[in-house]
């Protein structure tokens, strides 16, 4: 691996670009050219000449003092400019703009050297940190769902599956950690020990997975079948952030009030955006085998979760809000508005030859009028991640290609190709609005990607950051007004050596998910590099 990797990692309240940089600006006494070779102004006066060295792709120079400009060789320009000059504007390939003020006053028939470059944003925090591997005894698997925690950025979450994940029917191991990146202390978080201390003989498959952090406090949910191997919510509370024992956090299973002879399956927990309230999704079943009822996963919420905290959050009472005679999934809450929640509802599954297809919907449930907005009706032979942007304006969403157009080979082997669509969330005149967002030719934002839980990163309201197969997993920062305007290189691709995935954000540092392949191996890392505001 490369010991020091050019990335393109200038922040400048977030904005993901390269920019100028102006290595040399100095008055150059032993050029003679500005007095052989005069060039007068519209007033009459000999102009200052300016001399540039850059190796810049399409480079140009703007300015209402500009007199005359060209090119002397590759890589070498000139500019004859009034000396009442104050400034240029330089533009080039994928570089911000720049206003460049000269920090000396021009003088007529004087030589100025100018040299140009590209700032990458390598610093000496450019260099990429290891943080964790799978090669670590106790990982041993394929590392996902990369989060950090709000609260605290020194701590990161990941799940570790053992097998390739298939979808919501999916029952091979996960396993959840902790980890502190500073103590370098790695905490399995195990629902079989929280409240029930399960007996080790259980021939179930562990599923400890879909954690999701509160936004503010100390807590975190995750749902798993630790008990009786029984899909439930457990909510954790961090009680020592070193991670340095087994004591570092306390646990519950959310247990809700059922009705007689019934019992409660749950999944996906959410926090709304104040914290208050747990959407989820929820199954009943009942005791009496006899018994005709709705089998479905349905959108549910408890309010005020915390006011359970003192119980030990036994007997809660909770709320369907939308029950459907189909599942509904991967539920997540608006980062910003309380009362909405998306999911993904179920609608059939069509059997197409030997495999079956998923038909299914990305919907959002508005609380305040408790009404429902489909954004998209998708397929694809399993359900796809989606994610809300950070401000809450915007969900991006992972689309499948339709049957008709995939791949007969993809389709022998059970696999969709994906892409990235997006669409914005509003209310028009009180009404909860879902408009896909599209350019002139097309609805893709970002073709062929890797469909992964908490997959892109939100640089600003423009900037997004993902992984796409270009050709392998490579991260890729989008500019979505790029897009909107239809520009050819509205994304770019960073230069990292090996596979990237699973970007995330902190104040200075990028988190991603590497893969690399010794021996025919699939080495998994979590890995960090530093970067500037």
């Amino acid at each position: 691996m490369k010991k020091s990797i050019l990335i393109l990692l200038i922040f400048t309240a977030y904005l993901f670009s390269a920019v100028f940089d102006v290595t040399l600006f100095e008055k150059n006494k032993m050029d003679l050219a500005g007095r052989r070779n005069p060039v007068n102004d519209k007033t009459g006066n000999p102009c200052a000449l300016i001399r540039v060295k850059s190796t810049l792709e399409e480079l140009k120079f703007e300015g209402q003092d500009i007199v005359k400009k060209g090119v002397e060789s590759s890589g070498k320009y000139y500019i004859y400019l009034s000396q009442t000059a104050k400034s240029i504007k330089l533009t080039a390939k994928n570089i911000e703009p720049m206003e460049f003020n000269f920090p000396i006053p021009l003088e007529s028939t004087i030589v100025y050297d100018l040299e140009l470059s590209k700032k990458d944003g390598l610093t000496d925090l450019g260099t990429i940190e290891n943080i964790i591997s799978s090669e670590h005894p106790e990982i041993n698997g394929i590392i996902n769902n990369l989060q950090v925690a709000p609260y605290n950025n020194d701590i990161i979450s990941f799940e570790v599956k053992y097998d390739s994940d298939i979808g919501m029917e999916s029952d091979k191991t996960v396993k959840l950690f902790l980890y502190n990146i500073v103590k370098r202390t790695l905490f399995r978080v195990e629902s079989s020990k929280i409240e029930f201390d399960t007996s080790n003989d259980n021939k179930f498959y562990v599923k400890d997975k879909s954690l999701v952090w509160h936004p503010t406090k100390k807590w975190f949910a995750f749902n798993g079948n630790g008990y009786k191997n029984r899909e439930n919510i457990y909510i954790c509370k961090l009680l020592d952030d070193s991670l340095s024992n087994s004591s570092a956090i306390k646990g519950y299973l959310v247990d809700l009030y059922d009705q007689r002879n019934e019992r409660s399956y749950c999944m996906y927990p959410s926090f709304s955006s104040n914290g208050k309230d747990l959407f989820f999704s929820r199954q009943v079943s009942k005791k009496d085998k006899k018994a005709k009822y709705n089998k479905s996963f349905n959108l549910a919420m408890i309010k005020n979760i915390f006011e359970n905290e003192e119980q030990k959050f036994k007997n809660i009472n909770f709320d369907i809000l939308s029950e459907e005679e189909f599942d509904q999934f991967r539920v997540k809450c608006s980062p910003k508005d309380p009362n909405l929640v998306a999911y993904i509802s179920y609608q059939l599954k069509i059997r197409n030859t030997d495999s079956f297809y998923a038909k299914y919907f990305l919907n959002i449930y508005d609380t305040k009028t408790s009404s429902v907005v489909t954004i998209d009706d998708l397929d694809g032979f399993r359900d796809y991640s989606f994610q809300w942007s950070t401000d809450g304006q915007y969900i991006f969403y992972n689309k499948a290609v339709s049957l008709a157009r995939t791949d007969k080979d993809f389709i022998k082997d059970n696999i969709n190709k994906v892409n990235l669509c997006f669409a914005k969330v509003s209310y028009e005149n009180g009404k909860l609005t879902a408009e896909i967002q599209k350019n002139e030719t097309s609805e893709i934002l970002l073709e062929d990607v890797p469909a992964k839980d908490n997959g892109i990163a939100f640089l600003n309201e423009n900037k997004v950051l993902i992984s796409k197969y270009a050709p392998y997993n490579s991260l890729c920062v989008v500019d979505l007004q790029k897009w909107r305007d239809q520009e050819k290189t509205y994304y770019e691709k960073l230069d990292f050596q090996n596979d990237t995935d699973a970007p995330a954000l902190t104040k200075d540092k990028l988190f991603y998910i590497e893969y690399t392949y010794p021996e025919k191996k699939t080495i998994v890392s979590v890995k960090s590099v530093g970067i500037e505001r």
